[in-house]
């Protein structure tokens, strides 16, 4: 029988400069979704003249393609660990997926006589969503699993929900600097700084969390079918 000792044994509390740079990597992520959802749609038709139909129509579809990838990443991530753990190694495969998206759907070459279309837009989001949604599953589920005890883990969700809160905020100061300047919150400038804060802070957040803080030791992923999932979510 486990003793109330041998539970406070298994309990680390993790300092908060190790919980800082686990929490870290939802300050790019949460700093990418009100442009991606904002000011990416506008910049693809009016700055660059494509359809407004078709664009909501591609942002429609990648959504639905991320409705199947967030389960389906979820069954991965916990079958398929390696000598890291679970979670650590998704968030770096996750990471050349997620800047390489970001890198040509904020910041497409237009000096060409013939622009980016729909196609080039949906491929790209493809892309950009497939790492977004390896690292925001994976990090989520690597948060539950720092520690088994409940105020713990409450502690660690403030973390990531600070961060992310952050991140958001992030991008509002540079966003009323350019509007004051003349600059359209949709044009170009706007996406490239959204862009490349992105590819700046995504790679070092990553970095900071999986060498910083380790992944403790959980019990293999109880194996389920589809209608128990759902039978389940829908309790």
């Amino acid at each position: 029988m486990i003793t109330e000792k041998a539970l406070q044994d298994q309990f680390t509390r993790l300092p908060a400069w190790r919980l800082g740079a686990f929490a870290s990597i939802a300050f790019p992520g949460a700093g990418l979704v009100l442009p991606l959802a904002i000011f990416l749609p506008p910049f693809y038709t009016k700055t660059l003249g494509l359809g407004l139909a078709e664009v909501g129509l591609v942002f429609m579809l990648v959504r639905m393609f991320d409705i199947v990838t967030d389960p389906v990443m979820g069954m991965v991530g916990d079958r398929f660990g390696s000598r890291w753990g679970r979670r650590r190694h998704w968030l770096v495969i996750a990471l050349p997926f997620m800047m390489l998206g970001v890198f040509m759907a904020f910041m497409p070459s237009i000096d060409a006589a013939d622009g980016p279309t729909v196609w080039y837009l949906g491929f790209w989001l493809v892309v950009l969503y497939t790492g977004s949604t390896m690292m925001t599953i994976s990090h989520t589920a690597w948060g539950a699993e720092l520690s088994p005890d409940y105020n713990e883990r409450s502690r660690i969700a403030s973390f990531n929900a600070f961060a992310g809160f952050a991140g958001s905020l992030m991008i509002l100061l540079p966003l009323a600097l350019l509007e004051y300047r003349g600059a359209p919150p949709a044009g170009r400038d706007a996406l490239a700084f959204f862009g490349t804060a992105v590819l700046i802070l995504a790679p070092l957040c990553i970095l900071l969390a999986v060498t910083l803080v380790k992944e403790r030791p959980t019990a293999p992923a109880p194996r389920i079918n589809l209608l128990e999932g759902l039978g389940a979510v829908l309790k």
